[in-house]
C-alpha cells in the first residue's frame, strides 16, 4: 500500500534515514487485524525520508513474515 503526502511522513523528510510513520503503522494494523480476524503486521518500506515520493507499506499476516524480513524489519515488528 502506498500513501501521498502522509503528514509524519513530510515533518521528517530528510530528517530521518528510517521509516517513521510508526502512528499509521500501528493503526492500519490493529484495523487489519480486526477486520481480518488475524494478527497482521505491517512495516514500512520506503518512505519520504528515504527520498521516495510515497510512503510505501507491506502489510501480511503476522504468521506470514519469513526469518529474513522479519530480520530486514527487526526495528518494526518488536
Amino acid at each position: 500500500m502506498r500513501t501521498y503526502n502522509a503528514p509524519v511522513g513530510e515533518l521528517y523528510k530528510n530528517k530521518s534515514k528510517e521509516p517513521v510513520d510508526h502512528i499509521w503503522r500501528g493503526l492500519t494494523a490493529g484495523c487489519s487485524t480486526a477486520a481480518f480476524d488475524e494478527d497482521m503486521d505491517w512495516v514500512e518500506i520506503n518512505c519520504l525520508t528515504t527520498g521516495k515520493p510515497y510512503c510505501e507499506f507491506l502489510f501480511k499476516p503476522r504468521k506470514s513474515f519469513t526469518k529474513e524480513e522479519k530480520k530486514q524489519y527487526k526495528n518494526q515488528l518488536h
